[in-house]
This record gives C-alpha cells, sequence and structure tokens, in this order.
C-alpha cells in the first residue's frame, strides 16, 4: 500500500495475496481497521493505559483548550478543524 487508506484493504486481502505467492507486511485486518478508527484506537489505548492525548466525544459540552478537531478516519488532516 503506497496511503494509508489502502492498507485496511489490502489487510484483507492479505490471505488470498500471500497464496499468490506475494508476500506482504501488513497488519491483521482487526489490526489495521483498529488503527485506522482514531475513536478505537483511543479507546484501545485507553484500555492498555498508555498515555495519550484527551480524546472528547462529540457530545462533551466542556472542552480543555487549545482543542484540535479531528475526523473519526481519515488522514491527511482532511475533515480537521
Amino acid at each position: 500500500p503506497l496511503h494509508s487508506s489502502e492498507i485496511v484493504p489490502f489487510a484483507r486481502a492479505r490471505t488470498r495475496l500471500e497464496a499468490a505467492g506475494i508476500s506482504t507486511v501488513l497488519p491483521e485486518p482487526d489490526v489495521a481497521a483498529l488503527c485506522a478508527d482514531k475513536r478505537a484506537f483511543a479507546d484501545w489505548i485507553a484500555r492498555e493505559g498508555l498515555p495519550a492525548p484527551q480524546t472528547y466525544r462529540e457530545a462533551a459540552t466542556s472542552f480543555a483548550f487549545p482543542v484540535f478537531v479531528k475526523a473519526r478516519s481519515g488522514s491527511s488532516g482532511a475533515g480537521s478543524g
């Protein structure tokens, strides 16, 4: 894959690619999907007790500024505000 948006589909196809003799360096599909979903990944980090920036849900009524808003999925700042 050349772009992060290609990792999940390629990870899902990994078994077929390897069966066709194509070597890959890809995560398991569930790991790729977890990493592609910023909210799910933030939740996983919290469950693992790893340090991470504060994450807010859209239902939050107050924030500790400064705040950087990012889309749940995507890359290159698309959907960021």
